[in-house]
């Protein structure tokens, strides 16, 4: 089961400010989890943490913020304290810690290096590959084009290995 509204949306947080928790006391985090969790609990009906995937603002966390989100929500996005862009590649380990890693490029448009890391998945084959999308054509940090979103769901669909789920199904 997935975090799902009443009206069918997946809804995943993404933090109630976006600080990054991993410039703040263990405690201030902590807070600011709790009140993103507490707002969309009290404004989304249907709202359920216990079955939310948790995307870490700017990809970072700290193994304590990530130990206690563990006992909020089912599964986290995570790359660390540095928030480098990871591979996206996810096997047994990565699921079964719910600490998933992802990729992403940003601030300039992720076309091609989308592409890429979908033929390098292709290749290596793990049980999840995920990549964070953040915005279309030209808004949002680190967009893709329409046209090269459209590129890179065809190559999933004609691909022989890859297959898409929906972070709802992950979790």
């Amino acid at each position: 089961m997935s975090c799902v509204s009443d009206r069918g949306h997946i809804i995943e947080p993404h933090g109630y400010d976006h600080s990054d928790l991993t410039k703040l006391s263990f405690e201030e985090a902590k807070l600011k989890i709790d009140a993103c969790l507490g707002y969309f609990g009290k404004h989304l009906k249907g709202f359920d943490a216990g079955k939310c995937l948790y995307h870490l603002t700017y990809n970072k966390s700290t193994p304590q913020v990530d130990r206690y989100l563990l006992t909020k929500v089912r599964a986290i996005r995570t790359t660390g304290l540095e928030g480098k862009v990871g591979l996206g590649m996810n096997n047994e380990n990565e699921l079964s810690s719910r600490i998933y890693n992802c990729s992403w490029l940003g601030p300039e448009h992720c076309d091609e290096h989308l592409m890429t890391s979908l033929e390098l998945a292709e290749v290596q084959q793990p049980m999840v590959f995920m990549y964070m999308l953040h915005g279309l054509d030209h808004e949002g940090w680190g967009p893709i084009h329409s046209d090269a979103l459209e590129r890179a769901l065809d190559y999933i669909i004609e691909s022989s290995v890859l297959n898409y789920i929906d972070t709802a199904a992950l979790v």
